[in-house]
């Protein structure tokens, strides 16, 4: 087992080695060599990995594909991370219980005293690193005595919460060997003790990069925008080295502060800014995952699955504001082509019909995806997850693609909805009436394709017109003959009369 570690890193190792047989499976899951939860970045002492239906269905199996293996270890990053943040939660609210009978017990001036010891023990921080000693006599002070830390949140030049964070935790996130992982640990559990004592701590702010944020705004920075504080990240992974130490911390810390938010200040908005920051965050970087960054990949994703789900359960309403945000985000990411943050909202927000929900809107979106070959891939998947329902309204949506004149779209549209074929417009015209009487240009194919699909041929629109009626005006004079080269209709004179037929279907009008 100690030398399968030295093999590489756990992708190689597992390309190598993993179902060769059972017994070198055992060997790769055995939780005493870590390989999983080392390589991971999981903490296995704080998750039941082994009851995962994910680890069990990684343990049975004789061999596994670079795509097999990649969507496993997603998913073992994801559980985790999720199940991390459930027990953080009861952790919270088990923990504030406690701290608040605590204070029942002393007089107002025991406490005093205890909350001036604790003040001076955190403003000595400023000017040296944390021992153990400090950390455990913070902890005895709050658990023990019910001590409580105040900090201004506005006044810079005053030493907080937000700034100590930016000392003992942001400052070497880029630096591989400043953070051993036993020192991470003890910061992180120092800010959780000082959270707890005081949730209010969470609106200190600090003005360095990050021009004066909230204690989570600098959390989800340095998560999700690296290039904001100096990383690159995204860009220059072969240059830049990240503590994975330090990080998983602050991935720690923000469950913690994300449950701390949900809790005590569950009437504010601030899930609102925090979701469409990471999204604005998200949509500028680049959607690649690389096998040793694998843990950043998936904790930005499921922190952002998260939130999405808070803010469902939050949010009964939307009010104009969030609505304009929703609306330039979701254009945002089409222009971007983030078709992973496109199916994400998708998924959280079945109600996204309701922001898009009129002509216009549908009209400027569709604009959009249909302005290049990648945003026509997006909008292919939207109609192939049959989830395009979600985003337009199905009305609307048909009647602009035939004004686009998108036949591949329309024909991939119809095939999986073709009870679209009855749609109406505002003058009654269906879709084969609509393109023949309001479309200009070459649209014989895609009129072709609407009657073999079984468009009904003696349909009137409100003004009673059908469709040889309408082929026959002076505008569809080009159309006319393009249909007569397709062999769709012929021409017949009777009496000195011309009667034009549908060939296939032998429908005619004199």
């Amino acid at each position: 087992m100690i030398i399968m570690k030295y093999s590489g890193n756990v992708f190689t190792i597992f390309r190598t080695y993993f179902g060769l047989n059972q017994r070198l499976n055992n060997i790769l899951l055995d939780k005493r060599l870590h390989l999983l939860t080392d390589s991971l970045h999981i903490n296995v002492c704080h998750t039941n990995l082994d009851n995962s239906h994910i680890f069990q269905e990684v343990s049975m199996k004789n061999s596994i594909t670079e795509e097999q293996l990649h969507l496993c270890f997603q998913s073992l990053v994801a559980f985790y991370i999720n199940e991390q943040y459930i027990q953080l939660g009861k952790d919270f609210e088990l923990n504030t219980e406690n701290i608040e009978t605590i204070r029942k017990s002393f007089t107002n001036e025991q406490l005093l005293n205890v909350n001036n010891e604790l003040k001076n023990l955190f403003n000595d921080l400023s000017h040296h690193v944390l021992h153990k000693s400090d950390l455990k006599r913070i902890e005895w002070l709050i658990f023990q005595r019910g001590a409580c830390l105040e900090c201004n949140d506005y006044h810079f030049e005053y030493f907080n919460l937000a700034k100590a964070l930016n000392k003992f935790l942001f400052a070497h996130t880029d630096n591989t060997r400043a953070i051993t992982r036993q020192y991470a640990h003890s910061i992180v559990e120092l800010f959780k003790l000082l959270i707890l004592c005081n949730p209010n701590l969470l609106k200190n702010r600090d003005d360095i990069g990050c021009g004066g944020c909230q204690v989570y705004c600098l959390l989800f920075s340095v998560i999700y925008q690296f290039e904001c504080i100096n990383y690159r990240l995204s860009n220059y992974l072969d240059c830049v080295s990240v503590n994975m130490n330090c990080y998983r911390s602050v991935i720690d810390l923000s469950l913690f502060i994300i449950q701390c938010q949900k809790q005590i200040f569950c009437d504010d908005d601030w899930c609102d800014g925090a979701i469409f920051e990471i999204l604005s965050m998200l949509t500028n970087s680049k959607n690649s995952i690389i096998d040793d960054q694998l843990f950043i990949q998936i904790s930005r994703l499921e922190i952002l699955k998260i939130l999405f789900n808070e803010h469902v359960l939050q949010v009964s309403q939307w009010d104009e504001s969030l609505i304009y945000t929703m609306k330039r985000t979701l254009r945002n990411l089409i222009k971007k082509n983030r078709l992973d943050l496109i199916l994400l909202i998708c998924d959280h927000y079945q109600y996204i019909q309701n922001i898009l929900n009129n002509l216009d809107e549908n009209r400027q979106v569709i604009n959009i995806m249909t302005g290049d070959h990648l945003g026509r891939e997006i909008f292919q998947i939207l109609i192939e997850k049959n989830i395009f329902h979600i985003w337009f309204i199905e009305k609307h949506l048909i009647f602009i693609l035939l004004e686009k004149k998108e036949r591949k779209l329309i024909e991939k549209l119809l095939t999986l909805s073709p009870s679209l074929i009855n749609q109406f417009d505002n003058d009654g015209n269906d879709p084969l009436l609509h393109i023949s009487l309001k479309v200009n240009g070459c649209r014989h194919r895609i009129i072709q394709f609407l009657i073999q699909i079984g468009s009904n041929l003696q349909r009137q629109n409100s003004k009673g017109q059908d469709f040889i009626q309408i082929i026959q005006l002076d505008k569809n004079r080009k159309l006319f003959k393009h249909l007569i080269q397709q062999k769709l209709i012929k021409t017949n004179y009777t009496f000195g009369k011309m009667q034009v037929t549908l060939v296939e279907y032998e429908h005619s009008v004199i």
